[in-house]
């Protein structure tokens, strides 16, 4: 608590010293705060101006519903220094502007970030309906406290500041529920994405009389869509536990089984559970379903679930328990992927079987593979080479593109034999683009517009790069300036450097240019 009191005294600090930039004026807005970067040792010496508009003439610490914001841009606008248990402790303030440049809020926020979904098997959608804001509040009488809201990522809809969230509560999050937050010290909720009305209210004190002592152990084992959810709750010496499913339409709560040792999150209204002598699943009712005899047992996709015999081997199982394929022992590796099966062992090549368990035929020479997306699957020769393969046809590219280890919306990154040299490869024409001196690559995507593009890392130029899907470069930050972020957000260019957020066009025009103040001692 300590901590937050600081925090609270620094923000006071902070913001009693600001001064606002004139409405629709830019730059020559004043800082946020008194102390200044030092960039006079810079040679030539050009100071950086501060480019943007305001919404609202004065400094402006709440967000005002309007529908005519568009898109909301959190940007970074202060750092700042505590000094706890004799330690620098930085932290940063967050502001949010349009994409046209305008400050709807100044930079008051400890955290301001975009809400997104996760589909069934962890892939990330792209679709942020909403963003969550973290702010700072004194409490009479007592210590400060960190709440939250929600608002629409288009600024017209904004709760009230009721909640608190932890990182726990967004695993593999995509809202079918709502958005899950606590509200005081005694409610889950479930927030509508559409409007932040809330949708859903479970009382969780019964959970807690019972000696659950966190939130998030209950939350923790919410998978999106699913009713259900397990937890455990402590004996009075912590030393045992005792699992219950919990009902989340009714808040109710059912005892499972007492040799239950261990209980996973539901998929497709089974869940693991590990009982006395090893794993098995059970049903919304709590009933043993596959007896727990397996030494390692996977979640289900598409009504089939990998499993591990005691004796080592693999097999599928169906959810009757019901053994639909066994694998040979040399395969000691088996997970599920963008619609594959893919099993593997050290001294074999790798199998693959879409989620019907009909089996991929190997092209001639083939050794390992990678799941690429969209049906497509990349295979590496073992004499050489790569052989990509979809729906039985196959195409051989030549040895010294390297091999395809990664794909998305029906592109495929390449990677060279031995040099920082990566390429792009259009899976539809099978054209590549060279993106020179990649050592790292990986796909990206600006979460307004769905579009896809490049980051990469080269030890050659020691800098990250963003590229276009058409070989074009974006942006460079050098290494030596680290602690930066570029990335695309609704077409234009976002930068977070350690001294200033700024927008650009992609032709290089700044759109809006907020200068950090440093922190102090």
């Amino acid at each position: 608590m300590k901590r937050l009191c600081l925090t609270a005294l620094a923000l006071a600090l902070l913001l009693s010293g600001c001064k606002s930039a004139p409405a629709q004026e830019s730059p020559a807005a004043e800082s946020l705060s008194p102390v200044y970067a030092d960039w006079s040792h810079l040679t030539p010496y050009e100071a950086p101006q501060e480019v943007y508009t305001r919404r609202y003439e004065d400094f402006n610490d709440t967000l005002t519903p309007r529908d005519d914001y568009g898109p909301l841009l959190p940007f970074q606008g202060a750092s700042l220094i505590r000094h706890e248990y004799g330690f620098d402790d930085p932290y940063t303030l967050y502001g949010l502007a349009t994409l046209e440049g305008e400050v709807i809020v100044d930079p008051v926020y400890t955290s301001a970030f975009a809400l997104r979904q996760y589909g069934p098997d962890g892939q990330t959608g792209y679709d942020p309906y909403a963003l969550l804001l973290t702010k700072t509040f004194p409490v009479p009488g007592g210590e400060p406290e960190a709440r939250s809201a929600v608002c629409a990522r288009d600024g017209s809809w904004c709760t009230d500041f009721l909640y608190t969230y932890d990182w726990e509560l967004f695993y593999g999050m995509d809202m079918t529920h709502g958005i899950p937050l606590l509200k005081g010290d005694t409610q889950l909720v479930f927030l509508d994405a559409g409007d932040g009305t809330e949708r859903r209210v479970i009382d969780i004190q019964p959970y807690r009389d019972m000696g659950l002592e966190y939130g998030w152990e209950l939350i923790g084992n919410i998978v999106p869509g699913e009713r259900y959810a397990p937890f455990s709750v402590r004996d009075s010496q912590g030393d045992s536990f005792r699992y219950y499913l919990a009902d989340l339409d009714t808040g109710e709560a059912l005892p499972l089984p007492g040799d239950v040792m261990y209980a996973g999150p539901l998929h497709d209204g089974l869940f693991r559970a590990q009982g006395g002598s090893g794993y098995g699943c059970l049903d919304e009712q709590g009933r043993w379903v596959i007896d727990p005899i397996y030494n390692e047992l996977g979640d289900f996709y598409e009504g089939v679930a990998a499993a591990r015999t005691m004796g080592g081997g693999w097999c599928f199982l169906d959810r009757q328990g019901t053994v639909l394929k066994e694998l040979p022992p040399e395969y000691d590796s088996l997970y599920y992927e963008k619609g594959f099966w893919k099993c593997y062992g050290a001294d074999v090549p790798d199998r693959l079987f879409r989620a019907d368990l009909t089996e991929v035929e190997l092209p001639q020479g083939a050794w390992d593979s990678a799941i690429l997306g969209d049906g497509w699957v990349s295979w590496l020769r073992a004499g050489g080479g790569t052989t990509l393969w979809k729906d039985g046809v196959s195409r051989d590219l030549p040895p010294e593109l390297g091999s395809a280890w990664s794909g998305e919306g029906g592109y495929a990154l390449l990677h060279a034999p031995d040099a920082e040299e990566s390429s792009l490869l259009n899976l539809e024409t099978f054209e590549t683009v060279p993106l020179p001196g990649s050592f790292t690559a990986m796909f990206q995507t600006d979460e307004l517009t769905g579009e896809r593009y490049i980051w990469t890392s080269s030890n050659e130029l020691q800098c990250w790069r963003l590229f276009d899907l058409e070989g074009n470069l974006l942006s460079s930050q050098p290494y030596s300036q680290g602690g930066g972020q570029d990335q695309l957000v609704g077409g234009l260019l976002f930068h977070t450097r350690p001294d200033r957020s700024t927008l650009t066009t992609r032709d290089g025009k700044v759109v809006f240019q907020w200068l950090i103040p440093q922190a102090s001692d």
